[in-house]
């Protein structure tokens, strides 16, 4: 705990004897917006905020998230049955592919898509691991042998991500935001990269 508060007394009591103003400079980083607050007893609060706080402005987006949500989630509805349809041909299984993923302040949530692999794809994985065309924790070959007919039509679409606006609608993920990580990602992280979690995923990413 760094205090000097018997120094600065000594100070300020001297310029208010001589009907000095007290003025006390301090050197901090520059990494986002202070706020200094009145605790009482001449003690204060100075507060660094990294990620913005304006409560009209985050109210007025979670607003947009819900409207947009909602109609993205009426038109996963319409799609979910056709596409149920087309898997129970090409590959029979679950509809939705439901994965952990991390958001806002780490928090674990489940993130929901439409399957585009096989059921058994996330099992096959480490025998791909050696074909990986990415750095770090993500994974990403060409012509992934495990995606199944018409996967590769419903990802360039982006139509497998319909179901994420149920994510957006209950307040995991928002409309616009970094894609949510994996744990495997976080634990790859530098402390610079948590930052990224300081607020809600989107389903846009950058």
């Amino acid at each position: 705990t760094w205090d000097q508060s018997s120094l600065w007394n000594e100070f300020a009591d001297t310029c208010a004897d001589r009907g000095v103003i007290f003025r006390q400079f301090a050197v901090m980083p520059k990494l986002g917006k202070y706020h200094i607050e009145d605790a009482g007893n001449g003690q204060y609060f100075i507060s660094l905020e990294t990620v913005s706080q304006d409560f009209l402005a985050l109210a007025v987006k979670r607003l947009l998230d819900i409207a947009g949500s909602i109609l993205g989630v009426i038109f996963c509805a319409l799609v979910y049955p056709f596409y149920a349809l087309w898997l129970q041909i090409v590959s029979p299984g679950r509809v939705l592919f439901r994965q952990e993923r991390i958001g806002r302040n780490g928090r674990f949530f489940t993130l929901y898509k439409f399957r585009t692999m096989r059921p058994n794809a996330e099992r096959e994985l480490p025998e791909l691991m050696a074909f990986n065309q990415m750095n770090g924790a993500l994974f990403k070959i060409k012509n992934d042998p495990r995606i199944i007919a018409g996967g590769n039509f419903m990802r360039r679409t982006h139509l497998d991500e319909l179901p994420q606006f149920w994510n957006v609608l209950i307040g995991d993920m928002s409309l616009v935001g970094t894609r949510p990580p994996t744990r495997s990602e976080v634990e790859s992280y530098e402390n610079r990269h948590h930052r990224r979690l300081s607020m809600r995923p989107g389903i846009t990413g950058m």
